[in-house]
C-alpha cells in the first residue's frame, strides 16, 4: 500500500475535525494492515507518503506505528519506502520520517526502510523486494546536466534512467 497520509487534515477546519481526520486515516491504514494479515502476505510494504509532509506530528507518528504493530506482531516483515511527501518541509541533515518510523517499529519485529536510492531488500524469509523511492526528477536532470534540454528529451531521459534503475534491481535479484 502507499499514500496513507495519516495526518492529512487539509479540509478539516476545527480541532475536532482534524482529530476526526486523523482517526479516519488511522482506521483506513489499520484496515489495510488487517486485510494484509488475513490474506497471509509475505511482507507488508508501505511504498511512500505515510504523512502529508516530512514533519509529521508525534500523534501522527504514533498512530502509524499503532496501525502497523499487528503486522509485526504476526511475524510479517514490514518495508517502508520514502515518498515525495516525506521530503516536503524536511530539514536537511535530519532523519526522515520514514527512518524514524522504522526505528520506532523495529522494537516490534522485522522492519526495513529505504529513504533514498534503489535498494534490494531481502527479508529474513528470503523474500526479495526491489525498492525504488520517489525519483527526484530535478535532481536527476541536474546531475546529468540536462536541465536545459527540451522537455520531451528530459521526459525520455527520466523514463530511461528509471527503467535502468529497475533493471539494476532485477539484475541484483
Amino acid at each position: 500500500t502507499s499514500d496513507a497520509h495519516i495526518d492529512h487534515t487539509t479540509h478539516a477546519v476545527t480541532p475536532a475535525q482534524r482529530q476526526a481526520a486523523l482517526q479516519s486515516n488511522f482506521m483506513a491504514l489499520s484496515s489495510v494492515a488487517t486485510g494484509a494479515l488475513l490474506r497471509g502476505v509475505d511482507a507488508f510494504i508501505h511504498a511512500g507518503d505515510a504523512f502529508a509532509h516530512g514533519r509529521p506530528s508525534p500523534e501522527a507518528m504514533l498512530l502509524f506505528v499503532e496501525a502497523i504493530k499487528p503486522v509485526l506482531a504476526a511475524g510479517t516483515p514490514v518495508v517502508l519506502i520514502e515518498g515525495n511527501h516525506e521530503r516536503l518541509r524536511h530539514r536537511n541533515g535530519q532523519r526522515t520520517a520514514t527512518v524514524v518510523l522504522a526505528e520506532m517499529l523495529a522494537q516490534y519485529g522485522e522492519v526495513h526502510h529505504v529513504d533514498r536510492g534503489c535498494e534490494l531488500i531481502v527479508t529474513s524469509t528470503g523474500l526479495q523486494v526491489g525498492c525504488l523511492p520517489w525519483v527526484d526528477t530535478f535532481e536527476m536532470l541536474r546531475d546529468a546536466d540536462k536541465l536545459t534540454e527540451p522537455e520531451p528529451v528530459q521526459h525520455q531521459f527520466i523514463a530511461d534512467e528509471t527503467v535502468n534503475l529497475l533493471a539494476q534491481l532485477c539484475e541484483e535479484a
